[in-house]
């Protein structure tokens, strides 16, 4: 394939003064492109490509990947994708610029379970059958203790500092991280101030939880985690039930 001259920095593209940030990313499958002999694929096809097109409504979440993959700059071959995204009809088309990993993403944000990723055939998006039967090693590690500590809850319903701090080490200690787990506005935020504070970055949740206390500038690292803990928590929770049924 004829390579094309682009900003590409350390597997990122740039346009306009944005980047391709594919660690913001909650819903695409490095596993399954990697097990599927996509990876070739990946790094020509999403990281350095862009699109830009528009899809006249009424459509569907398929029309738009369809639209997406054909009018990118790189055409991307699709090998698979679920019926589940032809389920709603939107009225109004969509005006469609910028990098196709950011749109596949926020449309499998829509589904519950739906995960894409680029196998040696092209682009694959599909749904995990019954998710709630599955629980991450994240959200079980975060929230089975997020659920035993709900009896030392404060009158605002948060669990004192020392509680957060001991899920935070549990969470550092399985090499986990905070941009690679909070949710998708919060990981952005905190991207941007690791790259205006290099000096002070966060990328432990020992130093999120510790930090965020003590910076008002860092407010939303605070609402960040707890929100992300209260996620994993609903989720055990949600275990929890599945299994007594």
């Amino acid at each position: 394939m004829p390579r094309r001259i682009s900003l590409r920095k350390v597997g990122t593209v740039e346009i306009d003064g944005s980047r391709c940030l594919p660690f913001l990313w909650s819903r695409f499958s490095s596993e399954q492109t990697a097990r599927t002999g996509g990876r070739k694929l990946y790094r020509e096809l999403i990281l350095d490509n862009v699109v830009s097109c528009s899809v006249t409504g009424p459509c569907t979440h398929r029309d738009i990947v369809e639209q997406i993959a054909r009018q990118s700059e790189w055409p991307i071959p699709v090998e698979s994708l679920p019926k589940e995204l032809e389920r709603n009809a939107l009225k109004r088309g969509r005006t469609i610029f910028g990098f196709p990993g950011n749109y596949f993403d926020d449309i499998a944000c829509n589904y519950a379970g739906m995960r894409w990723w680029m196998s040696e055939k092209g682009l694959e998006m599909a749904a995990i059958a019954n998710p709630r039967s599955n629980i991450s090693t994240f959200d079980e590690l975060a929230g089975r203790p997020m659920s035993e500590a709900r009896p030392r809850r404060l009158n605002n319903g948060r669990l004192p500092p020392a509680e957060y701090l001991k899920i935070a080490t549990a969470l550092d200690n399985a090499q986990f991280k905070p941009l690679n787990h909070l949710e998708r506005q919060f990981r952005k935020l905190l991207a941007e101030w690791n790259q205006k504070h290099p000096r002070q970055a966060v990328h432990s949740f020992c130093k999120a939880v510790e930090m965020s206390a003590k910076h008002p500038s860092l407010s939303f690292l605070r609402r960040g985690v707890q929100k992300r803990l209260n996620r994993a928590e609903s989720r055990w929770e949600d275990l929890k039930k599945l299994s007594a049924s």
